[in-house]
Formats: structure tokens, sequence, C-alpha cells
């Protein structure tokens, strides 16, 4: 399990590369909105682990590392 101080790091790391995607994102404002929430709840609730039903089969520790 990554400590607090890991995991603020990946959060900033994908929130920059984020904010800096989304200067250029096509679409509707709508379209932004849904997105910049869609994010927000990546930001809280992190990568899934495999003790997220829909998720348990799946492992997204290389997606996790990748800057």
């Amino acid at each position: 399990m990554a400590t607090a101080t890991e995991q603020t790091t990946w959060v900033q790391s994908w929130l920059d590369a984020y904010t800096e995607a989304g200067k250029n994102a096509p679409g509707p404002a709508w379209l932004k909105q849904l997105r910049e929430e869609a994010f927000s709840r990546f930001c809280d609730q992190g990568f899934p682990t495999t003790r997220d039903e829909d998720w348990r089969f799946t492992n997204v520790a290389a997606v996790a590392r990748t800057a």
C-alpha cells in the first residue's frame, strides 16, 4: 500500500498531466465538466485494486506506475 506522501505525489503528477492535456481537449462545455468530475473522483479514489469487485482480476499496477 502506498504511503500518504507517495499517493500525494502520484495524484499530483496525474493532476499536472490532466491539466496540461485538458487545455487542448476538444469538446463542448458539458463534456469538459464531465471529465473534470471524473478526474476529481479518480483523485479521491485512486486506481482500482483487486479488492474492488469489478477489478478483481485486473492488475493495473503497470498503469499506476506510469508517469
